[in-house]
């Protein structure tokens, strides 16, 4: 009787409802080695009724919990309506298994749940300035990975800001076109905010009761051409890179008309020949607009109430250095050259940056800190931009009669103490800074990004669960693989010798075989003077039933002389045991991914007992050249003697008669 020892695991599943409510079956989990350190969890979904549905994963490693982020899955599990199969990626690096490398006795535990009230609603949108379309990009498709990267975990910024629900589209940065001839806005909800001090009193609450939808950049020079091409060119027209970089040297009455001096009496629109006027007839949309100052703030700072958007700030009201690298383009991370501007023609790597060169803030938007200081609405007086304590709702600016309208946010050539969210500069009606920044007039200090208007998003409700499938893994996932395999062979009962080549500054090399469910085996050894390399010797148990597979994780650690860890974790061993009965066929499934021949050169792969006098693969019967003596056929393999060889592709099967060890370490 043939058997196949897959490596996967089906699901003991619970279903929680009656017949035609949603259910989860046919559930395994692998990890795609030794060519990829990917978990692979794959499983069938019956939904007759076409009930929208979300997938979320939770494991356990034995009794403690592993706490696997959203960030961390991908494929489709978000609003699934469909009765199909399904497959899931989780990223291992970004499992936290309280500062476990290898997990031996891994559960994966997947549930139905009812579908987030927002899967269906456009959280980006695309408005193409060329065909003048729009394209929705919703939750759904964002966390389904129809668009590209997300994350779904603040954290990267590597503030003390960790919001919840974050959902950041950060493939956008990589489309030149979402750059140049598309405009791409994220949606900003309705909400409340404290002000931060600079240019209002100290607790000033604002509140913006409708919701809206702003540039996730600045507006480019690749935009604006679009919308007037007979627009004088900016200061930085490197012809390779200005399409993608912010427009600059703007004046009010280009951006939105001379009329606008007056804002907010009259709420005067804007010209039909200025950016905002051309943006709003090319889209057939008359919310497009400049942002006021509170709208900008608001979206600028995501919730965030320091005054760096990622919750770092300092006692001085500026930020370091450190955190102002990350985020944005400034006066000492490559805006200006010996405190001076750049010529015209500069790189992006001086002067103003690409768009989205730089971090986003927890709502997605790019560059609102340093490149271009950002256009509002307001006008601008020395005093306060708000004259009392408030509360304010929906605040459009101070009536003032000034010749100077509000900046935001800090270009390229200032300082980074200068640099916070809650900066505020002028610029005059004839595109004029004061005095003390006359040095930038006219030479890309002053951009503009806009916003337009948007519907609520729905509320969202407490997920109802549905049913759970929980599936054992029936192997040991490794967290931490390196990315250079090598590889050994040894039959079944003899050991297995590993080499260790040994890092700068190691004194002792552990290395430890896991198995699902077994005890560890580790074996610690001291280097010897300044060997370059070692062996270490490993008699691995075999396995006790026939046609049993049991596959082992091997973790390498270095230390010092001092006994401190140098690295951990970077090597991960697949070891399959394979045990046959006589005359009995068993199976040794391949890894999926690769071309075993590519990968395997002249190394054995396939273990041959002794009586054995034929091989099949993938149903082709071949003789192993061996005249039935103990040896190793994947020899015959790599030499090309068999055409069946070449074609010889990982997930493919191999049979063999008999027992023997395969070894891959990686």
């Amino acid at each position: 009787m043939a058997r196949h020892l897959a490596l996967g695991a089906t699901a003991a599943l619970c279903a929680l409802c009656a017949f035609g409510t949603p259910s989860i079956s046919q559930v395994n989990v692998r990890q795609q080695w030794p060519w990829s350190a990917d978990i692979i969890v794959d499983y069938h979904l019956s939904n007759s009724e076409g009930t929208p549905v979300d997938v979320s994963v939770a494991m356990t490693n034995g009794t403690e919990g592993v706490i696997v982020p959203i960030h961390a899955v991908s494929g489709p599990r978000i609003g699934l309506t469909e009765t199909g199969d399904y497959r899931l990626v989780i990223n291992p690096a970004e499992i936290q298994a309280g500062g476990a490398t290898v997990l031996g006795d891994l559960k994966v535990t997947l549930s139905l749940v009812t579908s987030r009230a927002d899967r269906d609603f456009a959280l980006y949108r695309i408005y193409n300035l060329t065909s003048r379309t729009t394209t929705d990009v919703t939750v759904k498709a964002l966390l389904n990975g129809e668009w590209g990267a997300v994350e779904t975990d603040y954290s990267f910024a590597g503030g003390t800001y960790l919001p919840d629900d974050v959902l950041i589209w950060t493939g956008v940065t990589n489309n030149p076109a979402y750059k140049t001839n598309c405009l791409v806005m994220r949606y900003v909800p309705a909400g409340t905010y404290t002000m931060l001090a600079q240019k209002s009193p100290p607790g000033t609450s604002m509140t913006l009761n409708e919701p809206f939808y702003v540039g996730v950049f600045e507006m480019t020079q690749g935009q604006c051409a679009i919308l007037n091409p007979d627009r004088a060119k900016a200061y930085y027209t490197n012809a390779t890179y200005a399409a993608m970089r912010p427009m600059g040297s703007v004046t009010l009455a280009n951006v939105r008309g001379d009329n606008s001096k007056t804002w907010p009496t009259g709420t005067p629109s804007p010209g039909v020949a200025t950016y905002i006027g051309r943006l709003r007839s090319y889209l057939s949309d008359n919310s497009f607009d400049l942002p006021t100052s509170a709208r900008w703030e608001y979206a600028a700072r995501a919730g965030c109430d320091a005054r760096w958007y990622n919750g770092v700030a300092d006692t001085t009201g500026g930020i370091v250095a450190e955190t102002a690298q990350r985020f944005c383009r400034y006066k000492n991370n490559g805006g200006l050259v010996n405190d001076s501007v750049p010529d015209w023609d500069a790189t992006p790597e001086n002067g103003t940056a690409i768009v989205g060169s730089y971090l986003p803030n927890a709502w997605g938007l790019y560059d609102c800190i340093g490149n271009v200081s950002e256009m509002c609405l307001d006008q601008f007086t020395a005093a306060t931009a708000v004259v009392a304590n408030g509360p304010y709702t929906d605040w459009l600016g101070t009536e003032t009669n000034s010749a100077y309208h509000v900046l935001r946010g800090g270009h390229y050539g200032h300082s980074a103490s200068e640099l916070q969210v809650d900066h505020y500069n002028s610029l005059n009606n004839q595109n004029t800074y004061p005095s003390s920044e006359s040095t930038f007039n006219k030479k890309d200090a002053v951009g503009f990004r806009v916003v337009c208007g948007a519907t609520a998003a729905p509320v969202q409700s407490v997920a109802t669960v549905i049913a759970t499938a929980t599936v054992i893994a029936p192997e040991a996932v490794a967290l931490k693989p390196d990315a250079s395999p090598f590889w050994r062979t040894s039959k079944a009962g003899e050991p297995v010798t590993v080499s260790i080549d040994w890092p700068d500054g190691a004194a002792t090399a552990t290395c430890t075989f896991t198995a699902a469910r077994q005890a560890p085996i580790s074996q610690t050894v001291e280097r010897s003077g300044n060997a370059p390399y070692t062996t270490l010797s490993f008699t691995l148990p075999p396995p006790t039933q026939p046609s049993e597979e049991r596959v082992y994780v091997a973790e390498l650690s270095f230390a010092d002389a001092n006994d401190q860890l140098l690295v951990s974790a970077t090597r991960r061993a697949q070891v399959a045991t394979v045990l046959g009965q006589d005359g009995e066929t068993v199976s040794v499934r391949a890894p999926g991914g690769a071309v075993w021949s590519q990968y395997v050169g002249s190394y054995a792969v396939l273990p041959i007992a002794a009586g054995t006098t034929s091989v099949t693969i993938d149903g082709v019967t071949v003789d192993p050249g061996l005249d039935g003596a103990v040896g190793w056929y994947g020899a015959v393999l790599a030499s090309g003697e068999h055409a069946v060889s070449t074609d010889l592709e990982g997930g493919q099967t191999i049979f063999c008669k008999g027992s023997g060890v395969m070894v891959i370490i990686r």
